[in-house]
C-alpha cells in the first residue's frame, strides 16, 4: 500500500493546496511529518520495509519481485538500508516501469544494485499498406 494521506485522502492538490495551505507547504519542502495525518516516512518505511524483508525471507536464497508505488518502495527500500529519510530525499522517486535491485549478504546486509532502472525501446517503424 502506497502512503496514507490522512486528511487528504480523495482530494485533488489544487483542494488540499486550498484546504491545507500550511501542511501542503511543508510537503512540498520536503517535511516526513507534515501534519494532516499524514503517515509519516519514517512509518511508511517502516511498513514497507517490514513487508519486503518478509517477502526475501520467504525465498531465501531466490530471487522477489514485488510491484509497488515509487514512494513506498524508496521509503521501503531505506528502511532496509538504514538510511535517514533525508537521505532519501535525494535519491529520484521511480519512474513507471522501473525498478530497484538489492542484494543481501549475510556478511554486509542489504546492498543497492541498481535504481530507476528500465528498459530502453527504440520507435519501431511501421510500413503503411
Amino acid at each position: 500500500r502506497e502512503r496514507h494521506f490522512g486528511q487528504w485522502q480523495g482530494l485533488h492538490l489544487t483542494e488540499v493546496a486550498e484546504r491545507f495551505p500550511e501542511e501542503y507547504a511543508r510537503w512540498r519542502a520536503g517535511d516526513p511529518d507534515p501534519g494532516a495525518d499524514l503517515e509519516p516516512l519514517h512509518d511508511l518505511g517502516e511498513r514497507v520495509g517490514a513487508a519486503l524483508q518478509e517477502a526475501a525471507d520467504a525465498a531465501p536464497g531466490g530471487t522477489v519481485v514485488i510491484a509497488t508505488h515509487g514512494g513506498g518502495s524508496r521509503q521501503g527500500i531505506g528502511h532496509l538500508l538504514g538510511w535517514d529519510t533525508a537521505v532519501l530525499r535525494t535519491v529520484g522517486s521511480l519512474a513507471n516501469c522501473h525498478w530497484t535491485e538489492l542484494r543481501h549478504d549475510d556478511v554486509r546486509g542489504w546492498q543497492l544494485r541498481a535504481h530507476n532502472v528500465g528498459l530502453i525501446t527504440a520507435p519501431v517503424a511501421v510500413d503503411a499498406v
